[in-house]
Protein backbone atom coordinates (compact mmCIF):
# COMPACT_ATOMS: atom_id res chain seq x y z
CA UNK A 1 0.00 0.00 0.00
CA UNK A 2 1.08 3.59 -0.75
CA UNK A 3 -0.20 6.37 1.38
CA UNK A 4 0.40 10.19 0.78
CA UNK A 5 -0.46 12.59 3.59
CA UNK A 6 -2.66 15.62 2.26
CA UNK A 7 -0.43 18.74 1.47
CA UNK A 8 -2.16 21.36 3.59
CA UNK A 9 -0.51 18.87 6.57
CA UNK A 10 2.86 18.57 5.81
CA UNK A 11 5.51 20.97 3.83
CA UNK A 12 7.60 17.81 2.21
CA UNK A 13 6.19 14.94 0.69
CA UNK A 14 6.19 11.41 2.33
CA UNK A 15 5.54 8.24 0.60
CA UNK A 16 4.89 5.09 3.01
CA UNK A 17 5.54 2.28 1.09
CA UNK A 18 3.58 -1.51 2.97
CA UNK A 19 4.73 -4.06 1.06
CA UNK A 20 2.87 -6.78 3.54
CA UNK A 21 -0.85 -5.15 2.87
CA UNK A 22 -2.31 -6.34 -0.95
CA UNK A 23 -5.25 -4.42 -1.05
CA UNK A 24 -6.22 -5.58 -4.66
CA UNK A 25 -4.84 -8.15 -7.82
CA UNK A 26 -3.41 -6.52 -10.40
CA UNK A 27 -4.53 -7.79 -14.21
CA UNK A 28 -1.83 -8.82 -16.23
CA UNK A 29 -2.62 -6.47 -18.90
CA UNK A 30 -1.15 -3.45 -16.96
CA UNK A 31 2.52 -4.37 -18.09
CA UNK A 32 2.81 -1.94 -20.86
CA UNK A 33 4.45 0.38 -22.80
CA UNK A 34 3.73 3.12 -24.92
CA UNK A 35 4.57 3.46 -28.91
CA UNK A 36 3.67 7.00 -30.50
CA UNK A 37 3.56 7.57 -33.61
CA UNK A 38 6.76 9.81 -33.47
CA UNK A 39 10.26 9.08 -35.68
CA UNK A 40 11.94 8.52 -32.47
CA UNK A 41 9.94 5.21 -31.30
CA UNK A 42 8.84 4.30 -34.77
CA UNK A 43 11.80 5.19 -37.30
CA UNK A 44 15.34 4.06 -35.78
CA UNK A 45 13.03 2.41 -33.28
CA UNK A 46 10.70 -0.45 -33.70
CA UNK A 47 10.28 0.23 -37.26
CA UNK A 48 12.81 -2.00 -39.82
CA UNK A 49 13.02 0.71 -42.13
CA UNK A 50 16.44 1.52 -41.79
CA UNK A 51 16.18 4.99 -44.04
CA UNK A 52 14.14 8.30 -42.66
CA UNK A 53 13.25 10.68 -45.39
CA UNK A 54 12.46 7.98 -47.81
CA UNK A 55 9.87 9.60 -49.35
CA UNK A 56 12.16 12.62 -49.90
CA UNK A 57 9.39 14.96 -49.35
CA UNK A 58 11.66 16.83 -46.36
CA UNK A 59 12.63 20.34 -48.62
CA UNK A 60 16.08 20.87 -48.99
CA UNK A 61 18.01 22.95 -45.85
CA UNK A 62 19.04 26.53 -46.72
CA UNK A 63 22.60 26.55 -47.30
CA UNK A 64 24.49 27.73 -44.14
CA UNK A 65 26.20 31.51 -44.40
CA UNK A 66 29.71 30.83 -45.54
CA UNK A 67 32.07 29.47 -42.80
CA UNK A 68 29.43 27.95 -40.88
CA UNK A 69 27.65 24.29 -40.42
CA UNK A 70 23.92 24.22 -39.85
CA UNK A 71 22.32 21.40 -38.00
CA UNK A 72 18.68 22.21 -38.72
CA UNK A 73 17.03 25.62 -39.61
CA UNK A 74 17.10 28.24 -42.26
CA UNK A 75 19.73 30.90 -41.30
CA UNK A 76 19.79 33.44 -43.82
CA UNK A 77 21.78 36.69 -44.05
CA UNK A 78 20.51 40.02 -44.64
CA UNK A 79 22.59 43.16 -44.64
CA UNK A 80 24.73 42.44 -41.71
CA UNK A 81 21.92 40.49 -39.91
CA UNK A 82 21.44 36.93 -39.29
CA UNK A 83 18.03 35.89 -39.33
CA UNK A 84 16.78 32.59 -38.10
CA UNK A 85 14.22 30.45 -38.64
CA UNK A 86 12.95 26.29 -38.16
CA UNK A 87 12.20 24.40 -34.92
CA UNK A 88 13.62 24.34 -30.98
CA UNK A 89 17.41 23.03 -30.96
CA UNK A 90 18.66 24.09 -34.02
CA UNK A 91 21.80 25.30 -34.06
CA UNK A 92 24.42 26.97 -36.92
CA UNK A 93 28.39 25.97 -35.80
CA UNK A 94 31.56 28.31 -36.54
CA UNK A 95 34.55 26.41 -38.32
CA UNK A 96 36.66 28.92 -36.59
CA UNK A 97 39.44 26.80 -34.80
CA UNK A 98 38.59 25.05 -31.26
CA UNK A 99 39.81 26.97 -28.21
CA UNK A 100 39.33 26.31 -24.97
CA UNK A 101 39.96 29.93 -23.04
CA UNK A 102 38.35 33.19 -24.78
CA UNK A 103 35.56 35.31 -24.85
CA UNK A 104 32.64 35.02 -27.93
CA UNK A 105 30.43 37.88 -27.65
CA UNK A 106 27.21 38.22 -30.18
CA UNK A 107 24.43 40.68 -30.76
CA UNK A 108 20.42 39.37 -30.06
CA UNK A 109 17.36 41.27 -31.08
CA UNK A 110 15.01 39.95 -28.66
CA UNK A 111 11.95 40.76 -30.82
CA UNK A 112 9.02 39.32 -28.35
CA UNK A 113 8.68 39.14 -24.72
CA UNK A 114 7.53 35.38 -25.38
CA UNK A 115 11.09 34.39 -26.55
CA UNK A 116 12.35 31.64 -24.98
CA UNK A 117 16.17 30.56 -24.93
CA UNK A 118 17.92 32.27 -27.47
CA UNK A 119 22.14 32.78 -27.36
CA UNK A 120 25.27 31.25 -27.67
CA UNK A 121 26.87 27.79 -27.48
CA UNK A 122 30.97 27.40 -26.67
CA UNK A 123 33.16 24.77 -26.26
CA UNK A 124 30.59 22.90 -29.31
CA UNK A 125 32.01 19.35 -30.28
CA UNK A 126 30.37 16.06 -31.60
CA UNK A 127 27.83 18.62 -33.24
CA UNK A 128 24.85 16.48 -35.40
CA UNK A 129 21.01 17.00 -36.21
CA UNK A 130 18.98 16.75 -33.39
CA UNK A 131 18.17 19.48 -30.28
CA UNK A 132 20.49 17.60 -27.77
CA UNK A 133 23.13 16.54 -30.52
CA UNK A 134 26.18 18.38 -29.17
CA UNK A 135 28.60 18.22 -26.78
CA UNK A 136 29.06 22.14 -25.16
CA UNK A 137 27.95 24.82 -23.11
CA UNK A 138 24.64 26.72 -23.79
CA UNK A 139 24.30 30.28 -22.95
CA UNK A 140 20.56 31.85 -23.50
CA UNK A 141 18.42 34.67 -23.10
CA UNK A 142 14.80 34.18 -22.43
CA UNK A 143 12.52 37.22 -21.98
CA UNK A 144 9.03 34.57 -21.01
CA UNK A 145 11.16 33.95 -17.75
CA UNK A 146 13.22 37.31 -17.49
CA UNK A 147 16.18 34.94 -16.87
CA UNK A 148 19.50 34.17 -18.18
CA UNK A 149 20.06 30.27 -18.81
CA UNK A 150 23.29 28.32 -18.21
CA UNK A 151 23.16 24.63 -19.14
CA UNK A 152 25.79 21.78 -20.00
CA UNK A 153 25.10 19.19 -23.06
CA UNK A 154 26.31 15.78 -23.63
CA UNK A 155 24.76 14.79 -26.15
CA UNK A 156 21.54 15.61 -23.56
CA UNK A 157 20.61 18.46 -21.33
CA UNK A 158 21.91 19.06 -17.87
CA UNK A 159 20.61 22.55 -16.11
CA UNK A 160 23.40 23.84 -14.31
CA UNK A 161 21.32 27.70 -13.49
CA UNK A 162 18.74 29.79 -14.35
CA UNK A 163 19.63 33.30 -13.05
CA UNK A 164 17.14 36.11 -13.24
CA UNK A 165 17.54 39.15 -14.73
CA UNK A 166 16.26 41.56 -16.76
CA UNK A 167 16.10 40.85 -20.52
CA UNK A 168 14.98 44.18 -22.74
CA UNK A 169 12.90 43.42 -25.63
CA UNK A 170 12.47 45.37 -28.82
CA UNK A 171 16.15 46.05 -29.13
CA UNK A 172 19.07 44.73 -29.59
CA UNK A 173 21.27 43.76 -26.57
CA UNK A 174 25.07 42.10 -26.22
CA UNK A 175 25.88 38.37 -24.55
CA UNK A 176 29.38 37.97 -23.78
CA UNK A 177 30.47 34.55 -22.64
CA UNK A 178 34.39 34.31 -21.13
CA UNK A 179 35.76 31.05 -20.74
CA UNK A 180 38.59 30.53 -18.86
CA UNK A 181 39.60 26.76 -17.45
CA UNK A 182 36.67 25.86 -15.16
CA UNK A 183 34.95 28.83 -15.25
CA UNK A 184 32.25 30.00 -17.33
CA UNK A 185 30.48 33.80 -17.06
CA UNK A 186 27.81 35.24 -18.71
CA UNK A 187 27.53 39.10 -19.49
CA UNK A 188 24.40 41.12 -20.57
CA UNK A 189 25.17 44.09 -21.71
CA UNK A 190 28.01 44.20 -20.09
CA UNK A 191 26.69 43.40 -17.02
CA UNK A 192 28.01 40.30 -15.09
CA UNK A 193 25.21 37.91 -14.76
CA UNK A 194 26.31 34.11 -13.77
CA UNK A 195 29.65 33.61 -12.89
CA UNK A 196 30.17 29.51 -12.62
CA UNK A 197 32.54 26.59 -12.11
CA UNK A 198 32.09 23.34 -13.27
CA UNK A 199 34.47 21.59 -11.75
CA UNK A 200 35.58 17.72 -13.06
CA UNK A 201 32.44 18.14 -15.02
CA UNK A 202 34.35 21.13 -17.07
CA UNK A 203 34.39 20.47 -20.97
CA UNK A 204 37.23 20.64 -23.13
CA UNK A 205 38.01 23.18 -26.33
CA UNK A 206 35.23 23.34 -28.35
CA UNK A 207 34.13 25.63 -31.63
CA UNK A 208 31.33 28.37 -30.98
CA UNK A 209 27.89 28.32 -32.13
CA UNK A 210 24.23 29.83 -31.96
CA UNK A 211 21.21 28.40 -31.20
CA UNK A 212 17.80 28.94 -30.63
CA UNK A 213 15.34 27.47 -28.61
CA UNK A 214 12.30 28.60 -30.50
CA UNK A 215 11.10 28.96 -34.15
CA UNK A 216 12.69 32.38 -34.97
CA UNK A 217 15.62 34.26 -33.75
CA UNK A 218 17.99 37.71 -35.21
CA UNK A 219 22.07 37.81 -34.20
CA UNK A 220 24.63 40.39 -35.66
CA UNK A 221 28.05 41.27 -34.89
CA UNK A 222 29.88 37.91 -33.88
CA UNK A 223 33.14 38.09 -32.31
CA UNK A 224 35.69 35.62 -30.59
CA UNK A 225 38.87 36.75 -28.52
CA UNK A 226 41.79 34.43 -27.71
CA UNK A 227 45.22 35.70 -26.34
CA UNK A 228 43.91 39.69 -26.57
CA UNK A 229 43.02 39.44 -30.30
CA UNK A 230 39.51 39.67 -31.51
CA UNK A 231 38.47 37.38 -34.58
CA UNK A 232 34.74 38.56 -36.22
CA UNK A 233 33.53 35.67 -37.98
CA UNK A 234 30.83 37.73 -40.19
CA UNK A 235 27.81 36.39 -41.97
CA UNK A 236 28.35 36.13 -45.19
CA UNK A 237 25.56 35.04 -47.82
CA UNK A 238 26.16 31.13 -49.03
CA UNK A 239 28.26 30.87 -52.67
CA UNK A 240 25.27 30.09 -54.87
CA UNK A 241 24.27 26.88 -57.19
CA UNK A 242 24.20 24.64 -54.09
CA UNK A 243 22.84 21.23 -54.40
CA UNK A 244 18.91 20.56 -54.03
CA UNK A 245 18.88 17.70 -51.83
CA UNK A 246 15.73 16.63 -49.96
CA UNK A 247 16.68 17.51 -46.15
CA UNK A 248 17.19 14.28 -44.86
CA UNK A 249 19.80 13.10 -47.58
CA UNK A 250 22.42 14.86 -48.96
CA UNK A 251 24.42 14.98 -52.14
CA UNK A 252 27.88 12.80 -53.07
CA UNK A 253 30.57 13.41 -55.43
CA UNK A 254 33.13 11.53 -56.55
CA UNK A 255 36.14 12.27 -59.23
CA UNK A 256 35.79 15.09 -62.00
CA UNK A 257 32.26 14.58 -62.28
CA UNK A 258 29.89 16.88 -62.28
CA UNK A 259 25.90 16.94 -61.17
CA UNK A 260 22.72 18.53 -61.13
CA UNK A 261 20.39 18.08 -57.69
CA UNK A 262 16.99 19.45 -57.99
CA UNK A 263 13.78 18.41 -55.86
CA UNK A 264 11.38 17.95 -58.36
CA UNK A 265 7.12 18.90 -58.26
CA UNK A 266 6.26 17.70 -61.89
CA UNK A 267 4.57 14.25 -61.92
CA UNK A 268 5.99 13.17 -58.06
CA UNK A 269 5.92 9.56 -57.11
CA UNK A 270 4.31 10.53 -54.10
CA UNK A 271 3.68 13.43 -52.14
CA UNK A 272 4.40 17.01 -53.12
CA UNK A 273 7.84 16.25 -54.55
CA UNK A 274 10.63 13.97 -55.77
CA UNK A 275 14.17 13.73 -55.85
CA UNK A 276 16.22 14.25 -59.46
CA UNK A 277 19.57 13.14 -59.41
CA UNK A 278 21.64 14.17 -62.66
CA UNK A 279 24.92 13.86 -64.00
CA UNK A 280 26.43 16.17 -66.26
CA UNK A 281 30.17 15.31 -67.30
CA UNK A 282 33.31 14.27 -65.72
CA UNK A 283 34.94 10.64 -64.37
CA UNK A 284 33.18 9.38 -60.99
CA UNK A 285 29.97 9.60 -59.69
CA UNK A 286 27.60 11.87 -58.49
CA UNK A 287 24.75 10.91 -55.94
CA UNK A 288 23.19 10.88 -52.50
CA UNK A 289 23.49 9.45 -49.34
CA UNK A 290 20.84 8.81 -46.43
CA UNK A 291 22.26 8.20 -42.36
CA UNK A 292 18.81 7.44 -41.02
CA UNK A 293 16.95 9.00 -38.11
CA UNK A 294 18.65 12.70 -37.41
CA UNK A 295 21.37 11.39 -39.60
CA UNK A 296 22.74 9.34 -36.73
CA UNK A 297 24.14 6.38 -38.79
CA UNK A 298 22.88 3.29 -39.82
CA UNK A 299 24.35 -0.32 -37.90
CA UNK A 300 25.42 -2.42 -40.22
CA UNK A 301 26.38 -6.07 -39.08
CA UNK A 302 29.03 -8.12 -41.52
CA UNK A 303 28.06 -10.88 -43.55
CA UNK A 304 24.38 -10.66 -42.43
CA UNK A 305 21.55 -9.56 -45.66
CA UNK A 306 20.10 -6.46 -46.39
CA UNK A 307 17.00 -6.17 -48.33
CA UNK A 308 15.39 -2.67 -50.01
CA UNK A 309 13.89 -0.94 -52.82
CA UNK A 310 13.80 1.87 -55.03
CA UNK A 311 11.05 3.73 -56.89
CA UNK A 312 12.86 5.56 -59.69
CA UNK A 313 12.01 6.68 -63.22
CA UNK A 314 14.16 8.22 -65.98
CA UNK A 315 13.70 9.56 -69.35
CA UNK A 316 15.93 7.08 -71.12
CA UNK A 317 17.40 3.95 -69.98
CA UNK A 318 19.76 4.27 -67.20
CA UNK A 319 21.98 2.18 -64.68
CA UNK A 320 22.61 3.16 -61.17
CA UNK A 321 24.08 2.07 -58.41
CA UNK A 322 23.24 1.07 -54.95
CA UNK A 323 25.91 0.55 -51.85
CA UNK A 324 26.17 0.37 -48.39
CA UNK A 325 29.16 2.85 -47.46
CA UNK A 326 30.94 3.92 -44.09
CA UNK A 327 30.02 7.43 -43.04
CA UNK A 328 32.19 9.25 -44.91
CA UNK A 329 32.03 7.27 -48.32
CA UNK A 330 35.79 6.02 -47.44
CA UNK A 331 34.57 2.63 -47.79
CA UNK A 332 32.34 0.80 -49.35
CA UNK A 333 30.92 -2.62 -47.71
CA UNK A 334 27.91 -3.41 -50.41
CA UNK A 335 27.09 -2.52 -53.92
CA UNK A 336 24.59 -3.23 -56.50
CA UNK A 337 23.67 -1.79 -59.98
CA UNK A 338 19.96 -1.54 -61.00
CA UNK A 339 18.87 -1.49 -64.35
CA UNK A 340 16.14 1.44 -65.62
CA UNK A 341 14.16 0.28 -68.73
CA UNK A 342 13.11 4.35 -69.11
CA UNK A 343 9.59 5.94 -68.84
CA UNK A 344 7.48 5.86 -66.16
CA UNK A 345 8.05 5.02 -62.51
CA UNK A 346 9.87 1.51 -61.86
CA UNK A 347 9.90 -0.45 -58.55
CA UNK A 348 13.43 -2.08 -58.66
CA UNK A 349 14.86 -4.36 -55.66
CA UNK A 350 18.12 -4.93 -54.01
CA UNK A 351 20.03 -7.11 -51.75
CA UNK A 352 23.21 -6.30 -49.89
CA UNK A 353 25.08 -7.90 -47.42
CA UNK A 354 28.33 -6.07 -46.00
CA UNK A 355 32.18 -7.20 -46.23
CA UNK A 356 32.42 -5.01 -42.80
CA UNK A 357 30.27 -4.16 -39.94
CA UNK A 358 29.72 -0.08 -38.90
CA UNK A 359 27.77 0.70 -36.20
CA UNK A 360 27.25 3.89 -38.08
CA UNK A 361 27.64 3.87 -42.18
CA UNK A 362 25.32 5.28 -44.84
CA UNK A 363 23.29 4.28 -47.82
CA UNK A 364 24.05 5.86 -51.16
CA UNK A 365 22.58 5.74 -54.30
CA UNK A 366 24.56 6.83 -57.38
CA UNK A 367 25.12 7.93 -60.91
CA UNK A 368 28.63 6.74 -62.63
CA UNK A 369 27.73 7.44 -66.14
CA UNK A 370 26.13 10.77 -67.88
CA UNK A 371 21.92 10.65 -67.40
CA UNK A 372 19.19 11.83 -65.48
CA UNK A 373 16.47 9.71 -62.92
CA UNK A 374 14.21 10.72 -60.35
CA UNK A 375 13.74 8.88 -57.10
CA UNK A 376 10.45 8.49 -55.32
CA UNK A 377 10.64 5.91 -52.48
CA UNK A 378 13.90 3.93 -51.09
CA UNK A 379 13.48 1.15 -48.43
CA UNK A 380 16.52 -0.33 -46.57
CA UNK A 381 15.83 -3.26 -43.62
CA UNK A 382 17.76 -6.01 -42.49
CA UNK A 383 16.92 -9.60 -44.22
CA UNK A 384 14.94 -11.97 -41.99
CA UNK A 385 17.67 -12.64 -39.48
CA UNK A 386 17.31 -9.06 -37.93
CA UNK A 387 12.91 -9.06 -38.05
CA UNK A 388 10.76 -9.80 -35.86
CA UNK A 389 8.40 -13.21 -37.47
CA UNK A 390 8.72 -12.00 -40.68
CA UNK A 391 7.04 -8.69 -40.30
CA UNK A 392 8.73 -5.02 -40.85
CA UNK A 393 9.79 -5.00 -37.02
CA UNK A 394 13.02 -5.48 -35.48
CA UNK A 395 13.74 -8.35 -34.09
CA UNK A 396 15.99 -6.86 -31.20
CA UNK A 397 13.67 -4.14 -30.49
CA UNK A 398 10.61 -6.62 -30.27
CA UNK A 399 12.47 -9.26 -28.27
CA UNK A 400 13.20 -7.36 -25.70
CA UNK A 401 9.55 -6.13 -25.09
CA UNK A 402 8.70 -9.54 -24.79
CA UNK A 403 11.41 -10.46 -22.60
CA UNK A 404 10.48 -7.76 -20.67
CA UNK A 405 6.72 -9.55 -20.08
CA UNK A 406 5.10 -6.73 -22.01
CA UNK A 407 1.26 -7.75 -22.66
CA UNK A 408 -0.19 -4.46 -24.00
CA UNK A 409 1.16 -2.31 -26.50
CA UNK A 410 -0.61 0.94 -26.70
CA UNK A 411 -0.36 3.23 -29.62
CA UNK A 412 -1.07 6.69 -28.66
CA UNK A 413 -0.22 10.22 -30.39
CA UNK A 414 -2.08 12.73 -31.70
CA UNK A 415 -1.53 11.66 -35.43
CA UNK A 416 -5.42 11.12 -35.41
CA UNK A 417 -6.12 15.15 -35.38
CA UNK A 418 -5.04 14.75 -39.05
CA UNK A 419 -7.38 14.51 -41.68
CA UNK A 420 -4.56 12.34 -43.52
CA UNK A 421 -4.37 10.19 -40.92
CA UNK A 422 -6.66 7.49 -41.89
CA UNK A 423 -6.78 3.35 -42.34
CA UNK A 424 -7.15 3.43 -46.08
CA UNK A 425 -4.16 5.68 -46.43
CA UNK A 426 -2.39 2.46 -44.59
CA UNK A 427 -3.23 -0.50 -45.96
CA UNK A 428 -1.33 -1.60 -49.28
CA UNK A 429 2.43 -1.91 -50.27
CA UNK A 430 4.32 0.68 -47.70
CA UNK A 431 6.09 2.19 -50.43
CA UNK A 432 2.91 3.26 -51.85
CA UNK A 433 1.20 5.13 -49.08
CA UNK A 434 0.87 8.53 -49.16
CA UNK A 435 2.84 10.78 -46.93
CA UNK A 436 1.06 13.21 -44.12
CA UNK A 437 1.67 16.15 -42.03
CA UNK A 438 1.57 14.70 -38.53
CA UNK A 439 1.53 16.35 -35.46
CA UNK A 440 5.35 15.59 -34.26
CA UNK A 441 6.82 15.87 -38.28
CA UNK A 442 5.39 17.80 -40.97
CA UNK A 443 7.16 14.80 -43.59
CA UNK A 444 5.21 11.80 -41.74
CA UNK A 445 5.07 8.80 -43.91
CA UNK A 446 2.35 5.93 -43.12
CA UNK A 447 5.05 3.26 -43.98
CA UNK A 448 4.49 2.43 -40.70
CA UNK A 449 0.59 2.94 -39.70
CA UNK A 450 -1.91 1.77 -37.20
CA UNK A 451 -2.50 -1.45 -38.96
CA UNK A 452 1.41 -2.46 -38.46
CA UNK A 453 1.26 -1.83 -35.29
CA UNK A 454 -2.11 -4.21 -34.80
CA UNK A 455 -0.71 -7.03 -37.17
CA UNK A 456 2.09 -6.86 -35.26
CA UNK A 457 0.46 -7.18 -31.59
CA UNK A 458 -1.45 -10.23 -32.83
CA UNK A 459 1.30 -12.85 -34.21
CA UNK A 460 2.00 -15.68 -30.97
CA UNK A 461 5.05 -14.55 -28.99
CA UNK A 462 4.17 -11.13 -29.04
CA UNK A 463 1.76 -8.73 -27.10
CA UNK A 464 -2.19 -7.34 -27.50
CA UNK A 465 -2.05 -3.80 -28.53
CA UNK A 466 -4.85 -0.78 -27.73
CA UNK A 467 -4.16 1.77 -30.35
CA UNK A 468 -5.46 4.76 -28.67
CA UNK A 469 -7.23 5.89 -32.07
CA UNK A 470 -9.98 3.89 -31.62
CA UNK A 471 -10.78 5.84 -28.28
CA UNK A 472 -10.35 9.38 -29.96
CA UNK A 473 -13.33 9.76 -32.41
CA UNK A 474 -15.71 6.54 -31.94
CA UNK A 475 -18.31 8.41 -34.54
CA UNK A 476 -15.47 8.20 -37.31
CA UNK A 477 -14.84 4.70 -36.95
CA UNK A 478 -16.34 3.65 -40.08
CA UNK A 479 -14.10 6.23 -41.98
CA UNK A 480 -10.80 6.31 -40.15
Amino acid sequence: MVSLPSPSLAQEAVIEVQADRRLHRLSPYLTGACLEDVNRQVYGGLYSQMLFGESFQEPAPAPAPQGFTAYGGRWTVRGDELHFSGTAGDKLVSDFPPFADGEVGVEIFIADARWWNVGLIVRVTNAGMGADRFDGYEVALNSAAQNLRLGRHRQNWEPIKDTPCTVPVGRWVELVVRLQGRTIEALLDGQSIVRHNDGLATLPAGRVGLRAFQTEARYRNLWVKIDGQTHRPNFAAPAAGAPEVSGMWRPVRTGSAQGLWQLEHQRPFAGRQSQRLTFLAGEGAVGIENQGLNRWGLGFVKARPYEGLLWARAEQPTSLTVALESRDGSAVYASQPLNLKGGDWERVTFNLTPKTGDPAGRFTVRLHRPGSVCLGNAFLQPGAWGRFKGLPVRRDVAQALVDQGITVLRYGGSMINHPEYRWKNMVGPRDRRPPYRGTWYPHASNGWGFWTSWISARRPGSWPSQPSTWTKRRRTWPTF
